[in-house]
């Protein structure tokens, strides 16, 4: 994925943290989905003994909302795409302006 957004210009450097954030979250959605698959999503109180959501649900949605979040910034999501422009369109746009107000003059 890295090569891919740096490729389009969306990732530098200076990124590094916010990658590792999105890769620190999306490791908690692992173990977490693991962890439901293993014990489903429910289980026993252990005082009252009632049924209580599974703490590994709460573990992979609070993943998942720090996933969203993170792939925002770098654009991966339809809707924050159209939001960023990349490198690659900004030179393009750029060659675009150009040539076009060469012609008008």
């Amino acid at each position: 994925m890295s090569r891919r957004l740096s490729a389009l210009g969306l990732l530098s450097e200076i990124d590094g943290n916010m990658l590792s954030l999105y890769c620190d979250a999306y490791a908690r959605w692992v173990v977490g989905s693991r962890g439901l698959q293993k014990h489903g999503l429910l289980t026993k109180a252990s005082k009252k003994g009632g049924v209580v959501r599974s703490p590994y649900a709460t573990l992979v949605n609070q993943a998942l909302a720090q996933m969203v979040r993170i792939s925002a910034e770098f654009g991966l999501s339809p809707s924050s795409r159209a939001r960023i422009q990349t490198s690659k369109e900004d030179a393009g746009s750029t060659a675009e302006n150009e040539f076009f107000s060469r012609l008008r003059s």
